[in-house]
């Protein structure tokens, strides 16, 4: 049941942990954990780790581009690469062990010429029609270079298969992408803040914003809120989905296991309540890990069991 994950702008994810982080002064970190990342390739590492096959398609530049091709497939998990000029960029998270807060450098990452798009797409095309794909995944940051123009070709691409198709990105352009119908569009708070323009503070105001991405078009927003949970909006019905509390290590890269665990709900053909309880159950299970694109995978079951999910009627 293989799983494509797009992830078009990766990067070398280094994860440094300090004693205590200050601003204005020279900081050491005793741990530094580096991953083949961006938030798709975090999506891959833990749906691969949960024994599904999984492709990453990436753009790839240079020597950290060649060591995350490399990562990946030691992972066992299938990169599908088009090479740019550049270095594929570099990603800094510093975690203060005084109270697990994180601080995040992130490079922009390389210009993708109009070629480069060209080449991503077409090797896009001969994976859909040499694997039978059971989810697609886009997740992350988009890069420089890329044209509306070529985005909507993808998304027309990637839509136009009976295949669940889960976005996960902050980029604005996506709003203008959703009339081809993605089945999951999945924004935190503060997308949805940046994208509707208006500070959303209220349930009912998250409620109405994923009401308005699925009036544009996509078939589900499913809103990420932290230790609250989930909000899951269909046109059908929205379901308010609760986390159980932890005493979270590190939120990076909990959203991209909450992707992972929509992907593997979608793969093994889950009535919505379940892919929910899956996915906040995966999501919660990051946080107990240093380590992002990894879960914990012996406290997983016991998560998944305590996510309760509510049945909202529509407003």
């Amino acid at each position: 049941m293989p799983l494509l994950t797009i992830n078009l702008n990766p990067a070398v994810d280094t994860v440094c942990r300090v004693k205590s982080f200050n601003t204005h002064h020279v900081n050491r970190a005793y741990e530094v954990v580096k991953t083949a990342g961006g938030k798709g390739n975090n999506v891959a590492r833990i749906a691969r780790s949960a024994g599904e096959e999984v492709y990453s398609l990436c753009f790839l530049g240079g020597a950290s581009g060649a060591w995350i091709a490399k990562q990946l497939t030691e992972s066992g998990i299938y990169p599908v690469s088009v090479e740019v000029g550049e270095d594929t960029r570099t990603c800094i998270a510093v975690v203060d062990e005084r109270d697990n807060s994180v601080t995040e450098l992130l490079e922009p990452g390389p210009v993708i010429s109009q070629e480069q798009q060209n080449r991503l797409l077409d090797k896009l095309l001969d994976l859909l029609r040499s694997k039978t794909f059971d989810c697609i995944t886009l997740s992350g940051s988009l890069p420089k270079g890329l044209t509306n123009e070529w985005l909507d070709q993808l998304f027309a691409e990637l839509c136009s298969h009976d295949i669940p198709f889960i976005v996960d990105t902050s980029d604005s352009r996506v709003l203008d992408l959703l009339h081809h119908k993605p089945t999951v569009i999945k924004p935190n708070v503060q997308e949805l803040e940046s994208w509707m323009g208006t500070a959303i503070r209220e349930e009912n105001d998250m409620i109405q914003a994923g009401y308005d991405l699925c009036r544009k078009g996509a078939k589900a927003a499913v809103v990420s809120r932290g230790e609250k949970g989930l909000l899951a909006i269909r046109k059908e019905c929205i379901y308010k989905v609760s986390v159980p509390k932890v005493n979270p290590v590190s939120t990076v890269g909990a959203g991209d296991a909450l992707v992972a665990g929509l992907a593997l709900g979608f793969i093994n053909q889950l009535p919505w309540p379940e892919i929910l309880r899956k996915s906040a159950g995966f999501g919660t299970a990051a946080t107990l890990s240093y380590t992002t694109g990894r879960i914990d995978s012996g406290s997983l079951p016991s998560l998944v069991n305590q996510v309760t999910i509510k049945k909202i009627q529509p407003v």
